[in-house]
This record gives C-alpha cells, structure tokens and sequence, in this order.
C-alpha cells in the first residue's frame, strides 16, 4: 500500500455515511453517456484510489493529483467538490504537459 491509499483510506475512515447512494455521469465502455452509482464509501473510496498515477510521475505532479483525489474523495461529503477537484486534476495535467514539452513549443 502506497502512502497516497493509507492516507484517502484514512480520510475515508472519518468521512460520515451518506443517506442516500451516489450517482455520477461516468462514461463506460461502449456507453459513453453511462451512469455509476456508488452504494458506499468504500466503493467511492476504490474509486478515488483506481484514479491514481503510475510509479515515475514527477513528484511535483504527483503531489497536485493527490489534492485533485483528496476533494474527490471529499466529494462523497459534498458533491460541488467534484469540480473543484477536476480542476485541480486539469492543473496536475497542465503542469505535466509543460515539464514535458514546454521547452519544445515556442
């Protein structure tokens, strides 16, 4: 277990249970205007954690993708966080792009 799932899982651990099950736009093979209910917290938190990036990502980037799958993950409590959280994963991405081929565009 890497150091970003001990931590989400023990976010998760303190998050509270939702009354009711939650239900986002997410695209599925083949059905590309699909739903995803998410039953629980620990199906959310699977999730959050399937989202993450592979070994040998700058960590600096690492770290900004962390934060965009800490409001994730916070979204279970409040769902407006979802955007916020999209926004930092587009910053991450952004970051990326640029240390990679910033030097290379004038």
């Amino acid at each position: 277990m890497t150091q970003q799932e001990s931590f989400l899982q023990s976010l998760a651990r303190q998050l509270a249970p939702r009354a009711a099950s939650l239900t986002l736009p997410w695209p599925q093979p083949g059905q590309p205007a699909g739903f995803r209910t998410f039953e629980s917290l620990a199906e959310w938190t699977a999730c959050v954690e399937d989202l993450g990036l592979r070994e040998g990502i700058p960590e600096i980037v690492a770290a900004k993708f962390r934060r965009a799958q800490k409001l994730y993950l916070l979204a279970w409590l409040d769902i407006d966080l979802i955007k916020a959280g999209e926004l930092v994963a587009l910053t991450a991405l952004e970051l990326a792009l640029n240390d990679c081929y910033g030097g290379k565009v004038p």
